[in-house]
């Protein structure tokens, strides 16, 4: 579990590859406060807009990969009903997030949170490639001062053997 804007999130990994986070719709669902067919909805009504890269159907799925991912019970009354159990990617989530209701207030908590990590990131991406720049200017440095001290060097042999 991982705290998110006050919400524990189970955190599942596997699915979009090794290392990524993803989400039920079902919990989607429980931290914005709507029911999980809402978010079925929703995605379901946008379905175009979202990838292989975003989403998996779990009870649809026809990848081998995807059925091993995880082994559900699909016996459970409410889980038997529903047409649809999504898994997202954190790319997934992102793009729902966007797709839900403006008067939505978590969306908006969401969407700050993305936004301020997102430039964060990208203050850090530059820092690093400034980090970079500086090291190669240093070593450039440091092959200008090793060419110097060989020729001085081999001006110095020279002057030994003369």
């Amino acid at each position: 579990m991982f705290n998110n804007l006050g919400f524990n999130i189970p955190v599942i990994e596997g699915g979009f590859g090794e290392n990524q986070k993803v989400m039920l719709a079902k919990t989607i669902a429980e931290i914005h406060g709507v029911t999980t067919p809402d978010i079925n909805k929703l995605i379901n009504r946008n379905i175009t807009r979202l990838t292989q890269n975003d989403l998996i159907d779990l009870k649809n799925s026809q990848s081998s990969n995807d059925q091993q991912l995880l082994e559900l019970d699909f016996t459970n009354m409410q889980i038997s009903k529903s047409n649809n159990i999504f898994l997202l990617s954190e790319r997934g989530y992102t793009k729902l997030v966007s797709m839900m209701d403006n008067t939505n207030e978590i969306k908006w908590q969401v969407m700050d949170k993305l936004i301020d990590e997102y430039f964060a990131m990208r203050a850090i991406i530059k820092s690093d490639e400034q980090l970079k720049a500086m090291a190669e200017i240093h070593e450039m440095e440091l092959k200008k001062v090793n060419e110097l001290i060989n020729k001085n060097i081999d001006e110095f042999d020279l002057g030994l053997i003369f």
